[in-house]
């Protein structure tokens, strides 16, 4: 037994680089531990505010325990979303399969032991949810001490049936892994989703609180069918009902050691076929390779596109602006009544005329303003990590490398930004100069923001980090290269406070500086940043 928790703590430590932040080495314990604490209370608070808006009204009718269900419903749904992905990292594909499976430990225990872990961390996140969503319905009602030991237990119990179901589906995933592995396929779509329906919640908080109130007996009755221990949680802060506790410690404890007696049976075999297979799909894949014989440049761009590809936080940071670009798109040519009523309406809520004459300009300022925070080539560099002393020593041309980063940004970028300015062309009929206008700046901002990116990451590389996180969210050049583009949109908007009049002759001379500027970053690339990237040393 001691042995069993001595192997769950290891197991635990190595992994608790979930929860820790890009920080110097020397840096004292104090700041690496509130660092970390001051993140957490940031979010929590901020969750807490989302629960205090939901749970306010619902107070004034008696329903509070509403939110509690709400709350309990999506942390157990992000628990199922999340553990798809981490299933595949902490069950089978883990780095010290070859030491742990050599220890004279029984294979049931390991699997026991990595579950029991996945669960624990499902656990901590889960946390950070509901703590806030309890302490705010403490405040509204004030409750006794049964709330505090069921709210307990059912931390611990929550993630438990999610956790098993996505361990399944994560194995299955990872079975029919390809190229780009489907766990960060998923990992990126879901980050998407859930990112996406955080802005859409946010901007229609009104509509849907009113609408939760009105319906919310029948909207919780709902959602304590569809999953039992949210609606066995309800029941047993209402009233505590022994028969209630019996059946939601059953469902959660029978399939939780049922999963754990089946899978433990064939967990060796299973991950012995797992790495075999990739083994396999590894070699025919080079062999495929060695047919296939492409140029310097197509190769080196396959090369930034597969890294980019491979990384759900580098996709998440780098094309969400466009997915919103998209979404507003979409929302202008459907729902355009709707849209332009957020820029200026008549008495009867309609928008006024003038609203729809500047159309065509605002949405080129849209995709203005999406294009200058849409920075892929900002971390482009520091991406490659050590593999950046091999692209080095290709016998291909440095302006070359650089030139294949930027075509790269915009392989991603252009084909999105031209798809959502055609559907407004055509929806909206706009005159031929604004669609030229429109059509450069689509171009032009997207290229010269590239290209400025790939230059600051010339400048603060930042080639030893320990994951994707530390390179994307948490180098200078990231945070620089933001700056850089919001600046870029501030200054290109100033014009037409004072002459928006003339809006098409501003449009056009900001299009000959983009251009002019694309030409002068160009030629600083080939010769500075060239510069910089012999200087670059792994």
């Amino acid at each position: 037994m001691k042995s069993f928790f001595s192997l769950l703590r290891a197991m635990l430590s190595q992994d608790m680089n979930l929860f820790k932040f890009s920080m110097e080495k020397n840096a004292p314990k104090w700041k690496k531990i509130l660092l970390p604490l001051v993140i957490a209370g940031l979010v929590m608070y901020s969750i807490g505010i989302y629960a205090y808006w939901m749970a306010e009204p619902l107070y004034k009718v008696g329903l509070t325990y509403v939110m509690l269900t709400v709350f309990a419903i999506f942390v157990s749904a992000s628990a199922f979303m999340s553990g798809i992905y981490k299933a595949q990292g902490m069950l089978f594909d883990c780095k010290d399969n070859d030491l742990v499976f050599s220890l004279p430990i029984k294979k049931s225990r390991i699997f026991l032991l990595r579950v029991l872990k996945l669960l624990i961390f499902q656990c901590l996140y889960n946390l950070v949810f509901m703590l806030p969503a309890c302490a705010i319905y403490v405040y509204f009602e004030n409750p006794g001490i049964n709330f505090y030991l069921i709210s307990v237990l059912m931390l611990i119990l929550l993630p438990i049936i999610p956790t098993i179901i996505s361990a399944v589906i994560g194995y299955i995933i990872m079975q029919l892994s390809t190229k780009f592995k489907a766990k960060k396929i998923f990992q990126t779509l879901f980050t998407f989703v859930f990112f996406v329906g955080i802005f859409y919640f946010t901007s229609n908080m009104d509509d849907i609180l009113a609408n939760l109130v009105e319906h919310a007996t029948s909207i919780n009755d709902l959602l304590c069918k569809i999953y039992y221990p949210a609606g066995a949680y309800v029941t047993l802060i209402n009233k505590f009902d022994i028969i209630v506790l019996l059946k939601l410690l059953a469902i959660n404890i029978f399939p939780f050691g049922a999963v754990i007696y089946l899978g433990s049976i064939n967990y060796f075999k299973v991950i012995s076929q797992s790495s075999e297979n990739r083994s396999i799909s590894s070699t025919n894949k080079n062999k495929k390779e060695k047919i296939v014989v492409n140029t310097p440049m197509r190769s080196l761009v396959k090369k930034d596109m597969s890294r980019f590809f491979s990384s759900p936080v580098y996709i998440f940071n780098s094309a969400f602006g466009l997915v919103m670009l998209v979404i507003l798109t979409f929302g202008l040519c459907f729902k355009t009544n709707d849209m332009l009523a957020m820029f200026g309406s008549d008495a009867d809520g309609m928008p006024i005329q003038d609203t729809f004459d500047f159309l065509p300009y605002i949405f080129t300022y849209i995709v203005m303003f999406i294009s200058c925070m849409t920075s892929i080539t900002s971390s482009s560099i520091s991406m490659e990590g050590k593999s950046f002393s091999l692209t080095k020593s290709l016998p291909v041309k440095e302006e070359k490398v650089l030139l294949s980063k930027v075509i790269m940004s915009d392989i991603i970028s252009l084909p999105i930004i031209l798809l959502c300015d055609f559907a407004f062309i055509i929806k909206f009929k706009i005159e031929l100069l604004n669609i030229i206008i429109l059509l450069i700046m689509s171009v032009c901002v997207p290229t010269l923001i590239a290209l400025i990116g790939l230059l600051i990451n010339l400048k603060y590389p930042k080639m030893n980090a320990n994951n994707d996180t530390e390179v994307v969210k948490q180098s200078l050049s990231s945070v620089l290269s933001v700056f850089v583009g919001l600046s870029t949109f501030v200054f290109s908007i100033l014009p037409i406070m004072k002459f928006s009049e003339h809006m098409q002759i501003i449009f056009g001379i900001e299009a000959l500086v983009f251009i002019l500027l694309i030409i002068i970053v160009w030629k600083i690339l080939k010769s500075y940043g060239c510069k910089l990237y012999r200087r670059i040393i792994v």
